[in-house]
């Protein structure tokens, strides 16, 4: 009876801390639906295998296969688990790694293009419309999670043709940008020049005319014109735009102007009057033309737009 029991010990009894391999059933092929690669995608493990959740690496792109053999695999394990058991193959000598994909269509990625620019323009140019130039082809990605959004627009006015980047976000992570190109028109009621009026022509409002025009392209917002008379900041060829860079500065002076001149010494103020020689706008220097006086004098236009000469 002793002997027996010796050898039921003998058969039954392993040595303390041996670990048995580890058992893997290595598939011919996988289709991932995430983008990290685990242990139980590529091999059959045995029920209750902590390694099953082990990642491997990173899915493959969209439209490519990859291909990781025994060799490769066990690798993989031993370098990211500190796996020493030895690992008991069966099945495919090799696996083919493939990603599943879902589609975003080519009107998805358009509708997040032009809205972006809607919402920038829209409350300041009412009229404004905005269509593709080209679409953007339907656009494969992983699966998981979609958040397509357009970044901040890059040009600080509109143009006739736009383009806005757009980032798709797969389960939080950029997976692919890009550029989606559109037309915008804008039209609304703007002046226009009756005549050519050339840089510091006296202009007032009969010089216009009201018509409705695509402003897309204007260097600076439309502009109505003054109640009173002024002189052009810039010049306006027949049938143009007028707006906000033709009118002039709060406080500007142009050359020829009678000025108000303020002569300060101390507490003492003496006004003048004389004639602007240059260009001035507000903080800048003037020279200025009294009568009687053989030499001009050197003023400085003030934040109020008065001239102002200050002696010691």
């Amino acid at each position: 009876m002793q002997r027996w029991c010796a050898m039921v010990a003998l058969v039954f009894w392993t040595p303390y801390g041996a670990a048995q391999p580890l058992a893997l059933e290595l598939r011919p092929a996988a289709l991932l639906a995430q983008a990290r690669v685990t242990l139980a995608d590529v091999a059959i493990v045995a029920g209750g295998e902590p390694l099953a959740t082990l990642e491997l690496g990173v899915a493959p792109r969209i439209g490519y296969v990859e291909r990781l053999s025994r060799e490769q695999i066990g690798l993989m394990i031993r370098r990211r688990a500190g796996v020493t058991r030895e690992i008991a193959w069966s099945g495919a000598a090799s696996v083919a790694l493939q990603s599943q994909s879902q589609t975003i269509g080519s009107e998805a990625l358009a509708q997040v293009a032009v809205r972006s620019v809607l919402a920038a323009w829209q409350a300041r140019l009412p009229g404004i419309t905005v269509d593709l130039a080209a679409p953007p082809g339907a656009l494969e990605v992983p699966f998981g999670a979609i958040e397509i959004k357009a970044r901040a627009l890059s040009e600080p006015r509109l143009a006739a043709r736009m383009p806005v980047w757009i980032d798709i976000r797969v389960d939080g992570a950029v997976y692919r940008s890009l550029v989606v190109a559109l037309n915008v028109t804008a039209r609304q009621p703007v002046h226009v020049a009756r005549r050519a009026l050339a840089a510091g022509t006296l202009a007032d409002a009969g010089d216009f005319e009201q018509r409705d025009e695509n402003v897309v392209a204007l260097d600076a917002m439309p502009a109505a014109p003054a109640a009173a008379g002024w002189r052009m900041r810039r010049a306006l060829a027949a049938g143009q735009i007028l707006t906000q860079a033709s009118l002039p500065q709060p406080g500007m002076i142009f050359r020829g102007d009678t000025v108000r001149l303020l002569i300060l010494r101390g507490a003492v103020e003496i006004e003048a009057r004389g004639v602007a020689l240059a260009d001035a706008a507000p903080g800048q220097p003037l020279a200025v033309r009294l009568p009687n006086a053989s030499e001009p004098v050197n003023a400085r236009v003030s934040p109020t737009g008065a001239v102002v000469m200050e002696m010691e």
